[in-house]
């Protein structure tokens, strides 16, 4: 029996390791819905819509439910586009990136760091972008490069106040460069 209780000793961290996956593979809890991955011809529009409003213009007048078009510029932070929850922050066209204002040096023009935290707040909204059963839309954060216009119809989700805008999209066009 003395040889025995050496090779278990050996072997315990092994089990110890093995044991939470033993474990994991046992739970009653669902498994998280990744984006769905669909068809870039489901939702993205070929051209903007005529009838698109900047997203300030958006911002004051839209209430919850509310089905929009609106327009702006991929920004408003250092990684704009979060391509796992199809998610982007779009600012509205008027507020002048740093890339527009000669005398400021940004190596990240489009986190509009040039501007007032309250003018950045006042002019972004969040899209999400989703399918027709409500899930969100993995993204290729390529297709929507900072400071991009792009023209996004949706319906406004919960505005718990009037700094937040946020658009459940099921359709983009984003603009050439």
């Amino acid at each position: 029996a003395a040889p025995l209780l050496p090779r278990m000793i050996r072997l315990l961290p092994l089990a110890a390791l093995a044991l939470p996956l033993l474990l994991a593979g046992c739970t009653e809890e669902p498994t998280p819905a990744a984006p769905a991955a669909a068809s870039p011809a489901s939702w993205r529009l070929a051209s903007a819509p005529a009838d698109a409003v900047p997203v300030a213009a958006v911002k004051a007048t839209a209430e919850e439910g509310d089905r929009v078009t609106m327009t702006g510029r991929i920004g408003g932070r250092m990684e704009p586009v979060s391509p796992e929850s199809g998610l982007m922050v779009v600012m509205d066209p008027a507020l002048p990136s740093c890339a527009e204002m000669p005398d400021k040096a940004c190596a990240t023009p489009w986190d509009y760091c040039c501007e007032t935290q309250e003018d950045v707040t006042a002019n972004a909204a969040t899209v999400q972008l989703r399918d027709a059963a409500g899930d969100p839309i993995a993204l290729d954060a390529a297709a929507f490069p900072p400071l991009s216009t792009v023209t996004v119809t949706g319906t406004v989700g919960a505005r718990p106040n009037a700094d937040v805008l946020v658009l459940v999209a099921d359709a983009v066009h984003v603009a050439p460069r």
